[in-house]
C-alpha cells in the first residue's frame, strides 16, 4: 500500500514537473519571439543602420549561394581571420575555407584559442599582420573579426592604419552594456596592450574611443537575435567610413552563415580609395512598394 502511495505521489511529481516544464517553455518562447520582434523593429528604424527595406533587400540577396559569382574574386589579397573568445582557427575555418576559395590568401591569426586580453596574442598577431604585408610586397592587409576577435582587428587598425585595408566584423562588442564591468575590463586590458594607459584609465574616455572606428572602411555585422553580444553593444558610429549591417542568424552559427560569408566577400571586394557603403550598391535597392504589400486580389 505504502508502495502504491509512493508511485503515486512520484507519477505526480513528474506530470507536476512536465506541465511546469511545457508552460515555462511556452512562455520562455513566446518572450524570445517578443523579444527579438522588439529589436529587429529597432534594428529596421535605427538611424545608424540601412532602412529596413534595404535590411530586407540585403539579407534575401545574400543568402543565396548563387550571388557569390557576381561577387569580385580577390586575385590573392591578403586577408587576416581572427576568432572570438574561447575560440580558435578552426572554429573560423569554414569562414577562412569560403573566403581562401573566392581568391584571397588567407592568414591564420596566429595566437591560438583566443581567451581574452594577451600580450602574447597581441604580439603574435602584429608578427602575422608583418608577414602577410610583406609577402604580399607592401599590399595593405583586410582583417575579418569574429567578436573579440572583431576587436583586435580594429585596435590592430587602429595602431597600423597605413598596413590595412580595412576591417569587417562579425558580432563584436564595441559598446559594452554599463553593468558589464567583465567585459569592459577585458576590452580595457586588450585596448591597453594595443594603446598603452592613456585613455583606457578614464572609462568614459576608453568608452568613446572604443566606438569610434579606427581611420579605414569598418563594417560591423550585427544580428538582432544575438543573445551574446546584443546589437546594439556592436553598433559603431555611422560615418563616411564605417557602417553597421544586420544580418539574420544568432551569435554562435555566425561564422558558419553562407549569408554572412556572401556579405563578407562583397565587402572584401570593396577597394579602399572608392569604398562604398553596401546601403549604396546594387543589392540594397528598394524594392517595389507592392512587393512588400499583401498579393493582389485575384480577378
Amino acid at each position: 500500500m505504502a508502495s502504491e502511495k509512493k508511485r503515486k505521489t512520484a507519477r505526480m511529481a513528474v506530470s507536476f514537473i512536465t506541465a511546469a516544464a511545457t508552460i515555462g517553455g511556452i512562455v520562455s518562447v513566446k518572450y524570445l519571439s517578443n523579444w527579438q520582434q522588439e529589436n529587429i523593429q529597432e534594428i529596421a528604424v535605427s538611424a545608424e543602420t540601412p532602412s529596413a527595406a534595404c535590411i530586407a533587400s540585403l539579407q534575401e540577396n545574400f543568402s543565396k549561394s548563387a550571388v557569390r559569382q557576381s561577387i569580385p574574386r580577390g586575385e590573392g589579397a591578403p586577408v587576416i581571420v581572427i576568432p572570438g573568445f574561447m575560440t580558435g582557427d578552426t572554429y573560423m575555418s569554414s569562414l577562412a575555407g569560403k573566403i581562401s576559395d573566392h581568391g584571397y590568401q588567407v592568414y591564420e591569426w596566429g595566437g591560438g584559442m583566443n581567451t581574452g586580453a594577451s600580450a602574447e596574442d597581441v604580439a603574435a598577431l602584429e608578427a602575422v599582420l608583418e608577414k602577410a604585408y610583406a609577402e604580399n610586397g607592401n599590399k595593405k592587409v583586410s582583417l575579418v573579426g569574429y567578436s573579440l576577435g572583431g576587436v583586435y582587428a580594429r585596435e590592430l587598425a587602429r595602431k597600423y592604419p597605413d598596413k590595412i585595408d580595412k576591417v569587417i566584423t562579425l558580432a563584436t562588442p564595441v559598446s559594452p552594456a554599463a553593468d558589464d564591468e567583465k567585459s569592459l575590463m577585458r576590452l580595457q586590458n586588450l585596448y591597453t596592450m594595443f594603446h598603452g594607459d592613456e585613455t583606457s584609465q578614464d572609462e568614459t574616455a576608453f568608452r568613446e574611443a572604443l566606438r569610434n572606428p579606427p581611420p579605414v572602411p569598418v563594417t560591423s555585422l550585427l544580428s538582432a537575435i544575438d543573445m551574446f553580444v546584443l546589437w546594439q553593444e556592436a553598433l559603431q558610429p555611422d560615418t563616411k567610413l564605417s557602417e553597421n549591417v544586420p544580418v539574420s542568424g544568432g551569435h554562435v552559427f555566425m561564422p558558419f552563415s553562407g549569408e554572412v560569408a556572401n556579405i563578407v566577400l562583397e565587402r572584401l571586394s570593396q577597394p579602399q580609395d572608392h569604398w562604398q557603403k553596401i546601403s549604396a550598391t546594387p543589392y540594397c535597392g528598394e524594392r517595389p512598394s507592392h512587393l512588400s504589400g499583401p498579393p493582389p486580389a485575384k480577378p
